[in-house]
């Protein structure tokens, strides 16, 4: 059997990726029922946020530790924007890996509602409720606002990251408190988490 000479290899290979990579990339034309499904849904909750004028907490968890990533908007002004955790198993400064599985301690995303405000290991607290099949066990998994000292500006100066939590979003005592007291304002206001 005759051998190809490395060159043709190269080009055989160079182009069975290009191909690959035409094939396998999203076209902007793309259609919702294309898409898979949690794919659908964060397609859906970007463009509510951005229709919406009410009251909304979002985090962008395509944003390392070491970034303001959650915001508290109301239409177009900003109430609120600091640093927020994601869960351990989720990546070290990047949030990489997500899971709505019970035990995971991965953070989970999509669209939430926040819900019952209590008194925990962590201080006050606020429950949310998942909306979207890719954060449906948030109540389950005891996804909750938090407070926690991994969470704040000294020990991100300290470390130059933030700590994680279990997959809760945890902040500093101060963010918390006007986090839950925005929330409550409203009632009930929804979150949205983007990968």
């Amino acid at each position: 059997m005759k051998k190809l000479p490395v060159f043709a290899i190269v080009i055989i290979v160079v182009t069975s990726l290009a191909i690959w990579k035409t094939l396998s990339s999203p076209s902007s034309e793309v259609k919702n029922a294309d898409l898979p499904k949690d794919d659908r849904e964060e397609k859906r909750n970007k463009e509510a946020v951005s229709a919406t004028n009410e009251r909304i907490i979002v985090i962008d968890f395509g944003l390392p530790s070491y970034k303001k990533r959650l915001w508290v908007k109301e239409g177009k002004k900003v109430l609120l924007n600091t640093y927020v955790t994601h869960g351990k198993m989720s990546g070290l400064i990047y949030t990489t890996e997500f899971s709505n599985e019970l035990g995971s301690n991965m953070s989970c995303y999509g669209r939430f509602k926040t819900s019952e405000v209590y008194i925990g290991k962590h201080g006050l607290s606020m429950r949310v409720i998942g909306l979207n099949h890719s954060n449906s066990n948030a109540l389950k998994r005891d996804i909750v606002f938090h407070a926690a000292e991994y969470a704040t500006e000294k020990w991100l100066r300290k470390y130059g990251k933030l700590g994680r939590s279990l997959g809760c979003f945890a902040t500093s005592t101060k963010d918390n408190r006007k986090i839950i007291q925005l929330a409550k304002e409203r009632g009930s206001i929804d979150v949205y988490v983007f990968r």
